[in-house]
């Protein structure tokens, strides 16, 4: 408007719209595999799938892509008896996966170009899939000593812990459990020359992630859980989230999603109570060690393919 400019008017007299933009934030209080990977891919940027023989059961591998790679989608929306939207561009901002009592949440922070067009596609049929369950799960914590651990797996367990040996299984000690990563994109500056009034090519800047759990202290370990922030420890950390469930009939993979962190180094361990025990709580960045994805995910459902 031209509120800041002087007209010899009292209030504003021209009003326009120079620049559009889209945002969008979903969140599934209970997410399913297929959510869990399509969103999860969409943040890091790279996927790739692998077939349980020739059954309807795929296992997504997920890593992160160069920052200038990283996909888009659009997405439509429909207003109860009004218009429907399809916006396009939208990328990945910030995810967040996390424990919400006996499930798992998962909720995201997207950006779109601020392209929008009305749109007549009708919906796709929902997937059945059964809730990602904290029950299911095993965490696992590892000091790798500063040596990268292996993330080539070629075939993942979802029984056991994939950090290589070592590592130390804290499932039954821990309370809460919450990763959260963030592109940085460079949203207001991508509309550009030429671009009219939306945005093109916005890319990350700095990505960043971390990682919080909370357990409840047990005294032949604490020393142990007190010196990964006192001496810096570089560690190694897994969550293992396996249904028991197949995806497929006579096939090996089970619904579920495996999420590892090569290397973490805890920012703070501070000291609390939870019914009258005291509890650690672990918060760490995530780092590159130079050789692995600072973050891998592989989720099991019966999806085929995502971002294609």
């Amino acid at each position: 408007s031209d509120t800041d400019v002087i007209t010899q008017k009292e209030l504003i007299s021209v009003q326009e719209i120079p620049r559009r933009s889209s945002r969008f934030t979903y969140t599934e209080p209970r997410v399913k595999p297929n959510t869990l990977a399509g969103l999860l891919a969409l943040h890091m940027g790279t996927v790739a799938a692998t077939q349980d023989a020739a059954l309807v059961a795929y296992r997504h591998r997920i890593t992160k892509s160069s920052s200038i790679l990283l996909p888009s989608i659009g997405a439509q929306t429909l207003w109860d008896g009004g218009v429907q939207y399809k916006f396009a561009g939208l990328k990945g901002e910030t995810f967040t996966l996390s424990n919400n009592g006996p499930y798992f949440q998962f909720g995201v922070q997207l950006v779109g170009s601020g392209t929008r067009a009305t749109a007549a596609d009708a919906f796709p049929a929902a997937i059945t899939e059964n809730w990602l369950r904290w029950g299911d799960t095993k965490i696992y914590v590892k000091d790798t000593a500063g040596t990268p651990i292996s993330t080539v797996l070629a075939t993942p367990s979802q029984t056991a812990a994939n950090l290589g040996g070592s590592e130390v299984n804290i499932s039954t000690r821990v309370l809460s459990w919450s990763l959260t990563w963030t592109n940085n994109l460079a949203a207001d500056n991508a509309y550009r020359a030429s671009s009219a009034l939306v945005r093109t090519n916005f890319h990350p800047t700095r990505r960043v992630g971390t990682i919080t759990i909370t357990l409840e202290v047990d005294t032949t370990t604490e020393a142990a859980e007190l010196d990964y922030f006192f001496s810096q420890k570089k560690l190694a950390m897994e969550l293992n989230i396996n249904s028991g469930t197949v995806v497929a009939a006579t096939g090996a993979f089970n619904f579920g999603a495996i999420i590892i962190l090569p290397r973490v180094q805890l920012t703070s361990n501070p000291r609390g109570q939870t019914n009258q025990l005291e509890t650690l709580t672990l918060n760490g960045n995530i780092e590159d060690d130079g050789t692995n994805s600072e973050l891998l995910a592989f989720v099991y459902d019966a999806q085929s393919a995502y971002l294609v």
